[in-house]
This record gives structure tokens, sequence and C-alpha cells, in this order.
């Protein structure tokens, strides 16, 4: 099994997943502004 890092064209499929995650609060507490950092481009 190979596993690669993610790259800006994975962010459509991360994002939804992550957002889930981060919207529910229920498990790590992130920085504001989080989001900003990681938007591609």
């Amino acid at each position: 099994m190979h596993i690669r890092g993610a790259i800006d064209a994975d962010w459509p499929v991360i994002h939804p997943i992550f957002d889930a995650i981060v919207t529910a609060g229920r498990t790590y507490a992130y920085p504001d502004g989080l989001y900003q950092e990681l938007l591609p481009g």
C-alpha cells in the first residue's frame, strides 16, 4: 500500500470531511484562521 501526501487537487474531497470534524467541535481545537492557511492557491 502506498499512502501519498495530499495535493491541492484533493481539497474538494478533503474539505467536507475536515469541515464536519471542525464544525462538530468535539475532536481537536483548531486555531482561528486555519481554513485560510489550508486553502489552496
